[in-house]
């Protein structure tokens, strides 16, 4: 009987020192999943597949701790200072939420709206008291002209 007593309790004593070393290996998990942080998913990811490496478990727990909404490399592609959530935004979208910096630059500009034909006088009249006036030269009034009237 005694030494089922002193089995079961080396048994609970280990069961007891894995759950304290778990802990502590994923503690950086365990802040992002509790602050509900942005990035929880690929710190728990980093945590677990380099951890051991000690250079995975700092970079996962300094991300961890840092600012929800904004990524460990802001810093270093925005402002040195800031935590704002709108550079966090700019830099790296929220999985569909919001576009990422680069897709704004890849849409086309939107086309010219034509003048109406009251600022197509209006500009023209302006053009002649500018060349009138030796502002501008008849090249240069033919030329605008034609851009304005779509020739």
């Amino acid at each position: 009987m005694n030494d089922t007593v002193k089995s079961v309790g080396a048994v609970v004593g280990i069961l007891i020192v894995v759950v304290i070393v778990l802990g502590i290996y994923l503690l950086p998990s365990i802040i992002a999943f509790r602050r509900k942080h942005h990035y929880r998913f690929i710190i728990l990811g980093i945590n677990v597949v380099m951890g051991l490496t000690g250079i995975g478990y700092l970079a996962a727990f300094v991300w961890a701790v840092w600012p929800s909404q904004t990524s460990v490399i802001d810093p270093l592609v925005a402002s040195p200072t800031s935590t704002r959530v709108e550079e966090g935004k700019q830099i790296y979208g929220r999985w569909g939420e919001y576009k990422k910096a680069f897709q704004s630059s890849s849409t086309p500009p939107p086309l010219p709206v034509p003048p109406s034909h009251e600022d197509c006088d209006q500009q023209l009249r302006t053009l002649a008291k500018l060349k009138e006036d030796g502002i501008i030269s008849a090249e240069e009034f033919d030329k605008k002209k034609k851009s304005l009237l779509g020739i």
